[in-house]
């Protein structure tokens, strides 16, 4: 496994990388994983009553209940394997073969795939759209070339491995806000419809774009025409790019998750230009809403929202939306579990 730890500091919304880079290499060893996979929905388990009745009703009697006994037994092992099995998928498909990750966080799905050699041409439009986007990347790599090298085939066996992944593990300076309304471009809840990662014309980035589904519009974005039932593209760096030889790499920075296709989404969406239609799923700040439940897809925010109620978290963004549009200030919010 590759690993580099850049180090960044956040200004006016956009992360400076700011330190050096190291890359060294580990022997592949599977581990425990330490981390929950599988999230059940919740709901009280399953209970059985036999009363009798004061209007002429029996009691329910042995011959009858047994059978029942049997059966619910019978349906809580079935549930038992299933999740047991689901658990153990996911926590297998957590890595490689070669025990390298590909998961960088918590509550990510795997990432979105691309090739090296981008087969499928895109229409005039949305390649002169890609080729301005690529230019934002292409600024930052230029100031820092140690971190992002150029990406080459290496080879179909790596390491012993054909899927093999690079790691970079941030150290951010400087504090961050998990829920930030005031300076979000837009704010939506969306479904996911899609990814698919790309590898930039100088070979240096890997990013994934992904389709979503407006589902709710929080924040309306000013400079866009956003409509519910209508789609956006959102992206965040690093994905799978399968290369010519056959072989495949994970390009994942550690703690930041990659939403998973068919799953809804509260999105705080960064624009930093706005000839650019595209939006950036903003760090720390894309929550999965599963079962009225909260779920980061970011690991930094792990211990303040995980399992929160999804309407203590909605209600919350709408104050902070409202209070910045009425000139209020925006705040980290450190209290709202306590308010659930």
């Amino acid at each position: 496994m590759e690993i580099s730890w850049p180090t960044v500091s956040q200004t006016a919304g956009q992360f400076i990388y700011r330190h050096m880079y190291i890359e060294f290499h580990l022997t592949p060893v599977r581990r425990k994983c330490y981390l929950n996979a599988t999230r059940l929905p919740p709901g009280m388990p399953p209970k059985h009553c036999a009363e009798s009745s004061e209007e002429g009703g029996s009691a329910m009697s042995t011959r009858d209940f047994l059978p029942r006994l049997a059966i619910l037994t019978m349906l809580l092992c079935v549930s038992l394997v299933i999740a047991h099995a689901q658990q153990a998928s996911s926590s297998e498909d957590r890595f490689t073969a070669g025990g390298e990750v590909r998961k960088p966080s918590k509550n990510s799905a795997l990432p979105a795939k691309g090739e090296y050699e981008e087969l499928q041409a895109e229409s005039p439009k949305a390649q002169a759209r890609r080729e301005l986007r690529e230019k934002h990347f292409a600024a930052i790599n230029s100031t820092n070339p140690d971190i992002f090298p150029t990406v080459t085939d290496p080879g179909k066996i790596v390491r012993g491995q054909t899927e093999t992944s690079g790691v970079k593990i941030y150290d951010y300076a400087g504090t961050y806000s998990t829920l930030p309304a005031r300076t979000s471009a837009a704010v939506v809840i969306g479904t996911v419809v899609s990814g698919k990662s790309f590898l930039t014309k100088d070979r240096t980035y890997v990013y994934s774009d992904y389709q979503v589904r407006i589902d709710t519009i929080l924040k309306p974005d000013s400079a866009a025409s956003l409509a519910v039932g209508g789609q956006l593209v959102a992206f965040r760096p690093g994905g799978t790019i399968r290369f010519p030889s056959g072989h495949v790499r994970n390009f994942i920075n550690l703690g930041q998750g990659f939403p998973n296709v068919g799953s809804q989404y509260l999105f705080f969406l960064g624009r930093s230009d706005p000839a650019i239609s595209e939006y950036e799923m903003t760090l720390f700040a894309t929550y999965e809403l599963l079962h009225g439940l909260v779920y980061p897809l970011d690991d930094a925010n792990q211990g303040q929202f995980e399992g929160l109620s999804q309407t203590v978290l909605l209600d919350r963004v709408k104050q902070l939306i409202a209070a910045s549009q009425n000139g209020g200030l925006e705040r980290r919010e450190s209290n709202l579990r306590s308010a659930s």
